[in-house]
């Protein structure tokens, strides 16, 4: 979601640090993408080829958006979802069962916070 996002917001964003943003968040999950996959390959797993519906909805609708109301609706989705994903790598890292998959949380976590700095950051302008 987060690369598909990204892309979206490097065409459509009217701030020029939203779109470097979306250019970063493209760049950083595709390779964090990359490196779950060949964990989850590594352990037999197939993992989700798209978009759940709810990031598939938000798509949608921030396809309809332009300009500031697009910065704006994307950077607060920015801001809600890397919340969430810097909840799920600390909870995966203390209770998590698998090493390699604790191993990527702790990795990728100080890259997702800095993300979320960012993301609000960008979203209180």
């Amino acid at each position: 979601a987060e690369v598909s996002f990204g892309q979206l917001a490097q065409t459509k964003a009217s701030s020029p640090d939203v779109r470097q943003f979306a250019s970063k968040m493209v760049t950083d999950h595709s390779a964090a993408n990359q490196q779950l996959a060949s964990i989850a390959q590594s352990k037999q797993m197939t993992p989700p080829s798209g978009m759940d519906a709810t990031h598939e909805q938000l798509y949608q609708q921030l396809q309809g958006m332009s300009g500031s109301a697009f910065d704006q609706a994307y950077m607060n989705s920015q801001v809600q979802d890397h919340t969430a994903v810097v909840e799920a790598l600390e909870t995966e890292m203390q209770n998590g069962s698998d090493a390699d998959v604790r191993n990527f949380a702790e990795q990728v976590l100080p890259t997702i916070q800095q993300h979320l700095q960012m993301a609000r950051m960008l979203a209180g302008q």
